[in-house]
């Protein structure tokens, strides 16, 4: 459960955010891979650990929640918690099983024992529970199921004295939520917490989450939320102890759901057919930093050309003219490029350039090549206006005629791309499974007069064609 009267005010981000990327955060630090969310809810967090498959930089492998109300379970956690249609359409990198399981945190069940979970979160719910529960939710959690990492967060009743309407420490005053059985003060957290650590075998470290806005300086309360981070000493009381005889074969939790999300497991392609889906990125790369490049200096082209239609002068106005860049070569060097120079067939690799090249059109039939000399004869003021723009076509013929000559726009070199960049792409994720696999398939195929890679940096030093500079 993660809800209570003070998550969506007063706090920036949201307090349910902050307790969300606060657990997000810890478990991303011990690398956990399988996860029981014990109290779940409505799965607000459990559905906060299954992010698409795009941006998912943890892989978890085994989500389990585990929740006492049957209804919230079928008409929210389900829905929060089954795949997306973009889970179809981005295949993950590796399996995701989620469980959704009916049942009382504090009853034993043999399958959560057998999930050899990495961590348990019990977010905003040892607060929900009546005592003879809540005694029971340490020894189960870390004596039983003993997993290495256990993450609780409940409300610090201290910090209710910001939100008059509770009236705190007065004799009617009430909590943050209809449905709590108590709110502890921080010695009273800290003292259940070290006790159960003791008891177990675990180190605690306790943490603080959310502060009013306008009142970050006032910490002689507390954080609205207290958090305690239990972490299993090694190598005393090891891992899964045995369990008490009693509860050996016991299963009385109902499992509502399992949701197998689909994931990439196509096998492995050889080298060089990696290289090309990876060279392909490249060339998207390239593309769109060149024409962004270039629509920047025709934008400048055109503040300059309105400048001196009003009659101001600028003696700076001049540069615009030659965009000029600092780039990361193997030569260290500052390098300028005249954007319009066009050098036919040029592409260097100790200069960035324009690389361009003149090449007929043979697709187009004698029709068309004269009802476009026929346009052209009657809009010479269009003629005129499209002659200035040389870095694509020309209406020049070559030879008898019969062929219109045009001049194709490709890109700069070099161009400096990072190697996070295309590891950021899901597709070269999948191909490639590691950082090191993607640097190995570029470099030996590729060659070194194509890439080179400095660190993180990969200098890109073969030019693409521009497959559609009109629409810049």
């Amino acid at each position: 459960m993660d809800h209570d009267a003070c998550t969506t005010t007063y706090f920036t981000p949201s307090l349910w955010k902050q307790r969300r990327s606060f657990i997000l955060d810890v478990l991303k630090k011990n690398q956990v891979r399988k996860v029981l969310d014990y109290g779940c809810g409505e799965g607000s967090v459990l559905s906060f650990m299954i992010p698409s498959s795009a941006t998912d930089d943890i892989h978890f492998t085994h989500l389990i929640g585990l929740d006492i109300d049957h209804d919230l379970l079928e008409q929210e956690t389900l829905s929060a918690c089954q795949p997306w249609p973009s889970d179809y359409e981005q295949l993950r990198e590796a399996p995701l099983t989620v469980d959704i399981y009916c049942g009382s945190v504090g009853q034993y069940d043999a399958r959560l024992k057998m999930s050899d979970c990495d961590a348990i979160i019990c977010s905003e719910v040892i607060e929900h529970v009546y005592p003879s529960t809540l005694d029971a939710c340490l020894p189960l959690m870390l004596g039983v199921y003993a997993p290495p990492l256990v993450i609780v967060t409940t409300p610090n009743a201290e910090y209710n004295v910001f939100f008059p309407d509770l009236k705190y420490g007065e004799s009617d005053a009430t909590f943050r939520h209809d449905d709590h059985k108590f709110e502890w003060t921080r010695h009273e957290f800290e003292d259940w917490c070290t006790n159960g650590a003791q008891n177990y075998g675990y180190d605690v470290e306790f943490h603080g989450i959310g502060l009013l806005d306008g009142k970050h300086d006032r910490l002689e309360y507390g954080h609205c939320t207290q958090a305690c981070i239990f972490t299993k000493q090694q190598p005393h009381n090891p891992r899964n102890p045995s369990c008490p005889s009693q509860y050996a074969s016991d299963s009385p939790h109902l499992l509502l759901k399992r949701f197998e999300f689909p994931y990439y497991d196509l096998p492995a392609l050889p080298p060089s057919d990696i290289f090309q889906h990876v060279e392909s990125y490249i060339s998207d790369l390239c593309q769109s930093a060149t024409l962004k490049q270039r629509q920047q200096q025709q934008q400048q082209q055109q503040q300059q050309a309105v400048k001196q239609t009003n009659g101001s002068s600028d003696d700076g106005l001049d540069a615009l003219l030659t965009w000029s860049t600092e780039i990361y070569n193997l030569d260290n060097d500052e390098k300028t490029i005249d954007w319009n120079k066009g050098d036919l067939g040029s592409c260097t690799t100790n200069n960035q350039t324009w690389c361009t090249e003149y090449t007929f059109d043979d697709n187009d039939d004698d029709d068309n090549r004269h009802h476009h000399s026929a346009e052209n004869d009657d809009n010479d003021d269009d003629d005129d206006e499209e002659e200035d723009d040389s870095n694509y076509s020309s209406d020049n013929n070559h030879g008898d005629g019969e062929h219109q000559q045009q001049k194709q726009l490709w890109t700069m070199t070099p161009i400096t791309l990072t190697v996070d960049t295309l590891w950021s792409i899901l597709h070269i994720r999948q191909l490639c499974k590691t950082r090191q696999q993607l640097v190995e398939v570029v470099l030996p195929i590729g060659g070194d007069a194509s890439y080179k890679v400095m660190g993180d940096q990969l200098v890109v030093h073969k030019s693409f064609l521009v497959e559609d500079p009109v629409s810049f």
